[in-house]
């Protein structure tokens, strides 16, 4: 897997604190990417994709706004099938491409 340097300038307003997100665990919610631009990719699901860099994104996706999202997860952008589940720790591993 290859190493990824995912990690948003953080003098950029918008990703501020963004690597807290795996901390809450499952307490992360719709509320917590309130604020961010996203883009809209779902068709009977809401699956948000949030822009970080140019080697991920975070897509946070779920069947309502009103209730907790079914996954959050951050995303190579060299392979959809990489990724990390955020609310389930893991983020330095898959930083550092393990």
């Amino acid at each position: 897997m290859p190493r990824l340097a995912a990690r948003p300038n953080p003098a950029s307003s918008p990703w501020r604190g963004w690597n807290s997100w795996p901390k809450k665990g499952e307490a992360l919610t719709w509320s917590d990417f309130e604020g961010y631009a996203y883009e809209e990719a779902g068709s009977g699901l809401y699956i948000r994709v949030y822009d970080v860099n140019e080697e991920c994104y975070v897509m946070v996706g779920g069947p309502s706004l009103e209730e907790s999202p079914l996954y959050v997860r951050l995303v190579s952008r060299d392979d959809g099938e990489q990724y990390v589940e955020l609310r389930e720790g893991g983020l330095e591993g898959f930083l550092q491409g393990e």
